[in-house]
């Protein structure tokens, strides 16, 4: 589930994944997703399930808190500025990461954490990730429409959604207020992946790469089941 850089016109993107307004010279080709979504995810799924958080920023008092205890770590890994481990000891550092997220703020509702596979590493390596716990105002059921293709541009699998007429200015109003903020893309407590916004993203035409091409499908045929009836012909 390890996610990368798939870059087209302006986007949200960081080295780890992309949400895109799409725009491509070539057309996609439509994957054959021949899947059992429950099976692929891991559990029963809905559109509500797919959720976007704030990630908390660097530069913010949070941010500097969580710097300050990750310098304090031993033998943390060189070139890292969040903390990564070995998949097996993720639970034996969640203690210690429970009561961060106390530090952080007063109230201790206020945030939460998820692991991801490394971008830096490989995915055996996982990612700590503390974001704000209230979903920004968009969701899976603001979604009318996904499909899963094969890019034109490199061949990798790619999930593309559109949003309603209602949602959009919702979601553009939100990634002009998160500039330079990276935000957490989640179906239930799975992290798809947490891009930094570079750019306001208008149109609701929007793409999430570096996933397998059965969890491509699998996330299509989620969406879709929310999407309204097409009108009979």
């Amino acid at each position: 589930m390890k996610t990368r850089i798939l870059t087209s016109l302006l986007a949200i993107a960081c080295i780890a994944a992309l949400v895109s307004c799409k725009h491509k010279m070539k057309p996609d080709t439509p994957l054959e997703c021949n899947v059992n979504a429950a099976e692929v995810l891991g559990g029963e799924y809905s559109a509500a399930d797919l959720r976007f958080f704030e990630v908390i920023n660097e530069n913010s008092e949070e941010g500097i808190k969580y710097q300050a205890w990750f310098n304090s770590l031993p033998d943390k890994p060189e070139g890292m500025n969040r903390l990564a481990v070995p998949a097996s000891d993720t639970a034996t550092f969640s203690p210690q990461i429970r009561e961060l997220c106390l530090q952080l703020c007063n109230d201790a509702n206020e945030y939460d954490f998820a692991w991801q596979p490394s971008v830096y590493w490989d995915d055996t390596i996982y990612e700590l990730l503390i974001y704000n716990r209230t979903p920004l105002q968009v969701s899976g059921n603001d979604v009318v429409e996904a499909s899963a293709v094969k890019s034109a541009y490199n061949g990798e699998p790619v999930l593309n959604f559109t949003f309603s007429e209602k949602a959009i200015p919702v979601w553009k109003q939100l990634t002009d207020e998160q500039i330079g903020n990276r935000i957490a893309i989640m179906l239930g407590k799975c992290v798809l992946s947490s891009p930094m916004i570079l750019s306001v993203i208008e149109n609701g035409q929007c793409s999430v790469s570096g996933l397998s091409e059965e969890r491509t499908c699998a996330l299509a045929k989620v969406l879709n089941r929310n999407a309204p009836a097409q009108p009979e012909k």
